[in-house]
């Protein structure tokens, strides 16, 4: 998605989201090419940064979004944090936020195009911790009861009723709900988008299978009608 839901998607973040199902392929198939691993690839990077996506995904040690994505040094501008969550609820500011208008401003800056991915995974804690804690009660300390209070109010009402197998359906709807605070919040970003400098969306990783399940239409559209 970008943020105008009529906007064509620039043709670098498709390029870019390309290569990203593509290595999430060679992940899930075993087919690993590691690229940019290599004592050059160090070298060269080590000037300065010019990554093809910004990754925002959750902590959890089951997700590298380095790994997931056959992808090496310099390639992915990775932000963690528990659920995928860049900024807490009644919150204008967090450093997450801060971390992904860094890159979004080196697009601006550079005019080139990258990818803004929020990406979810299944039988994410977080979200399921914000499932089971029932209003009113602690998740076990003000800074989880944050999280979850955060993580619950992005989701609607009928998700929070069938959340679905392996809590795909709320894990769904919280990074596109993390996605859409984002572009709220975030002028820059915002700015980016508008502009053709940043490829929006949100995905969500299955654990057991390997795949990225990226919205049809974008994906269609960047693998030129093969869709993943």
């Amino acid at each position: 998605m970008t943020r105008d839901g009529d906007a064509p998607a620039p043709a670098e973040g498709l390029a870019i989201l390309r290569r990203l199902i593509a290595g999430n392929r060679r992940f899930a198939e075993g087919r690993l090419e590691h690229p940019h691993l290599d004592p050059g690839r160090r070298r060269e990077v080590s000037a300065g940064q010019d990554p093809d996506a910004i990754v925002v995904t959750c902590s959890d040690s089951r997700v590298a979004a380095e790994a997931l994505f056959d992808a090496g040094l310099g390639d992915i501008f990775t932000i963690e944090n528990a659920g995928n969550q860049v900024l807490a609820r009644g919150r204008e500011t967090s450093l997450e936020l801060a971390s992904i208008e860094y890159m979004a401003s080196h697009y601006l800056r550079t005019a080139r195009c990258g990818v803004l991915l929020v990406m979810a995974h299944t039988h994410c804690g977080a979200v399921a911790a914000a499932l089971e804690t029932p209003a009113g009660a602690s998740a076990g300390s003000p800074h989880l009861d944050l999280l979850v209070c955060t993580i619950r109010a992005g989701l609607p009402a009928a998700v929070q009723a069938d959340p679905g197998p392996g809590h795909r359906h709320a894990v769904a709807a919280n990074a596109e709900a993390v996605l859409q605070s984002v572009l709220e919040h975030s002028d820059i970003v915002r700015r980016a988008v508008d502009r053709g400098h940043l490829l929006a969306l949100s995905a969500t990783y299955d654990l057991e299978a390997g795949r990225v399940a990226f919205p049809g239409a974008l994906a269609a559209a960047a693998m030129g009608g093969d869709a993943p």
